[in-house]
């Protein structure tokens, strides 16, 4: 139907799909985001791709109205927007299989944001069983729980994602939400301890101070958060941020994914401890160090709440146990001075909230996996903090970013390098279109052979022993120097004989990133003295004991670095996105003031260039719309020639003749095919069998649904033009 194919056409407003640009180029491309943010149209098309600019502020395009638009819409008619994404997804699980979305863009894009609506949505139009009602319920209720924990400020967005999270959600044979699993990766554990000028720590930590149970606050000798030194070293308020309010959706989501008050009540003791634990600081330039004035209460506090003896706690952070002698191996406790001892309390402090954290993901994961999905019935949702240039960068950059950069390799693979593959692999005429591939960068962090710069460094960690962190950095520095890496094009390195100046630089796909090694070797050896671990396993607080009951497990195991638990997680993750069907946001920061509905061109062409968009651009543009084996165009598309008996390219070639016999509107030169697959060029065409199979197998459905449609877009008209008149929304992305 004609209304259905005008909104791919150009309009005053700008295109909703950048392939239908007159002029291809990033400068354009910038123009026309530009041109539909200052339309409020926030959502921009490249293919099936979906390009979000943050408008830091509210617009009226979301709720159950715009929901049922985009259910009830044909596909052919949605124009950009998030819900329009969400229904393919979901229609692609029901349909074909497993689908995963995935939500890219640096810090301050809407990355989280994204994601909830992605959830909003399905869970809106997925059934509502008293099963289902009660599972949507429950990953509805992670979110706040989550973000509580694993979400804080930071100098670019009020509510960034300092982890990465991967939510599949796995349905029946319905199309009903019956279970799911979290995985979490990447915690920013260094949070705890420290969190510059103008951020904070974790929300929790406030939330807690702000709005926890008042016998609970007594018994930890809790106050404000300006009294903690792990809280104070930044703000300790966010504009427009209600803490205490907050914290009583996580008191909420805890009751609903059936948390017990009593592990409630020592999972938050144990926050306050950590808070105290942060108060015992240390002095004296000669070891052991000592508890400076006032620190002796803090380190009573924290060992209380942790349940163990405060000798027992200042001895573990003062002195560094270590094994000597190989198998008959002898203990040697060694004594640290302030500065030493000083990072081993924070390390004590990190990982023991680290250990929470995945302690509450175990809980919403036993309370929302399910045996009674059907198989290959789910969604993945992957919603990781972007990539990250600061003015110093250590060890958490270097991870984040690595992920980033194969995140953008994924991307590269299955829309850009593979789909001129499979042009080529299928016969089809094809005119190279050349894009950076950043498949050299991946090896360069990564690689086995030559071993790239996780492997340096972790070779280095082996002999790690005995030696003082900042030793060990000065001999990571000189071992990648003389390495086979360091001649790599995309690596300049900077050798100091300090460990405060030494570095290394890598050209990643998003910009130069220079790197400090200072307390690389520490952070990625990732594993606590025997001192700390023995004393956390006398304690008589029962929640403290099962975060370290593991420990009896691995005693005997050899260590594994930071670098190769993330080699590892992230290489699973590659896995499960590549056995599915792929969706992508790409996520656009406009500007650095988060002021609503602005463009900082600059600011904009940057993230342009490095997602890769003008490629996707050409290749969407000069490619096809449409490609599907011949056996899957015909089963799909078979009741468009009745009394088709037969299947393959043969099949293919009489369905295809049926329809162009019939409908003269289509032009013969849409189809090709190649060797295994038919390709179709336009989406126009794609869009007019899909509505022409709709009616001839559903007539009198598709007339009450097209019926239906348009009464609703008259009414969202309507209703868009009073908000437009008095202000108002309902989401804003922040």
């Amino acid at each position: 139907m004609s209304y259905f194919m005008t909104k791919m056409t150009e309009r005053q407003n700008g295109v909703d799909d950048l392939t239908l640009m007159s002029s291809i180029s990033v400068e354009n491309i910038v123009t026309q985001l530009k041109h539909r943010l200052d339309k409020n149209k926030i959502y921009t098309a490249v293919g099936d791709v979906i390009i979000a600019v943050n408008p830091y502020r509210s617009l009226p395009i979301y709720g159950e109205k715009h929901v049922r638009k985009y259910q009830t819409a044909k596909l052919s008619d949605s124009s950009p927007h998030i819900y329009a994404l969400a229904e393919r997804a979901y229609r692609g699980m029901k349909e074909m299989g497993p689908q995963a979305v995935v939500i890219s863009g640096e810090s301050g894009a809407g990355k989280t944001e994204s994601a909830k609506l992605l959830l909003h949505y399905v869970s809106s139009v997925s059934g509502s069983s008293s099963v289902s009602a009660n599972m949507k319920q429950i990953i509805l209720q992670s979110n706040p729980l989550l973000e509580s924990f694993g979400n804080a400020k930071t100098l670019r967005n009020n509510n960034s994602s300092r982890f990465g999270k991967y939510l599949e959600l796995q349905f029946n044979g319905a199309g009903e939400p019956v279970g799911g699993v979290t995985s979490n990766f990447l915690l920013e554990k260094s949070r705890v301890t420290y969190a510059g000028r103008g951020e904070r720590s974790f929300h929790v930590f406030y939330g807690l101070l702000a709005g926890g149970w008042p016998e609970l606050l007594s018994q930890c000798q809790l106050g404000r958060a300006e009294d903690y030194a792990y809280l104070s070293q930044g703000t300790t308020y966010v504009d427009g941020m209600d803490d205490a309010k907050d914290f009583q959706e996580v008191l909420q989501a805890f009751n609903t994914i059936g948390v017990p008050m009593e592990q409630q009540w020592y999972l938050f003791t144990v926050l306050g401890g950590i808070l105290h634990l942060g108060n015992a600081r240390l002095t004296g330039r000669d070891a052991p160090a000592q508890l400076e004035r006032g620190g002796e209460y803090s380190l009573e506090m924290a060992a209380y709440l942790f349940g163990v003896a405060p000798a027992d706690l200042l001895k573990a952070i003062t002195h560094k146990t270590v094994a000597m002698g190989g198998r008959r191996a002898s203990v040697v406790n060694i004594p640290q001075n302030a500065d030493q001892a000083s990072q081993i309390r924070d390390a004590l402090a990190k990982e023991m909230y680290s250990r929470i954290f995945d302690v509450i993901v175990a809980q919403l994961n036993s309370v929302m996996y399910t045996r009674d999905a059907q198989f290959g019935k789910t969604i993945g949702i992957l919603d990781i903090y972007g990539f990250e240039i600061f003015k110093e960068n250590g060890f958490e950059q270097l991870c984040i970013n690595y992920v980033n950069e194969q995140l953008q390799q994924i991307f590269i693979s299955l829309t850009i390098r593979g789909e001129q593959e499979l042009y080529r692999q299928e016969g089809l005429p094809w005119r190279e279109i050349k894009y950076f591939d950043n498949k050299t960068v991946v090896e360069l962090i990564e690689g086995r052979n030559p071993p790239g710069i996780f492997r340096v460094l972790d070779d280095t960690c082996r002999s790690l022993h005995a030696v003082d962190s900042d030793t060990a950095d000065t001999k990571f520095i000189e071992k990648l120097s003389m390495s086979a890496v360091a001649s790599h094009p995309h690596l300049r390195i900077l050798s100091s004989t300090s460990a405060f100046t030494a570095g290394f630089t890598i050209k990643h796909y998003a910009g130069d990133v220079t790197y400090s090694v200072k307390d690389m070797a520490f952070k990625n050896m990732d594993n606590l003295f025997h001192s700390l671990v023995n004393c956390m396993k006398t304690s008589t607080n029962p929640f403290v004991r099962n975060l370290w009951a593991r420990e009896e497990e691995q005693a005997h195991r050899q260590p594994s670095t930071s670098s190769t638990k993330i080699r590892t997680s992230c290489g699973q993750l590659v896995q499960t996105l590549m056995r599915c069907q792929p969706h992508y946001i790409r996520c656009i920061k406009p500007n650095e003031q988060k002021a609503p509905m602005k463009i900082e061109e600059k600011r904009v062409l940057h993230q342009v260039r490095y997602l890769g968009l003008l490629e996707s651009v050409r290749v969407a543009k000069a490619g096809y719309s449409y490609k599907a084996t011949f056996d899957l165009f015909v089963q799909r598309f078979y009741s468009l020639c009745p009394g088709l008996q037969v299947g393959g390219v043969d099949g293919c070639r009489q369905l295809i003749a049926a329809v162009l016999k019939k409908h003269s509107e289509i032009a013969k030169s849409e189809f090709v095919f190649g060797h295994t697959r038919i390709f179709i060029s336009s989406p126009e065409t794609i869009f007019m069998l899909e509505e022409f199979r709709e009616q001839q197998m559903d007539p009198a459905g598709y007339a009450a649904k097209v019926r239906e449609y348009e009464q609703m877009e008259a009414a969202a008209n309507r209703q868009e033009a009073k908000v437009a008149t008095r202000g108002g929304g309902c989401c804003i992305i922040s």
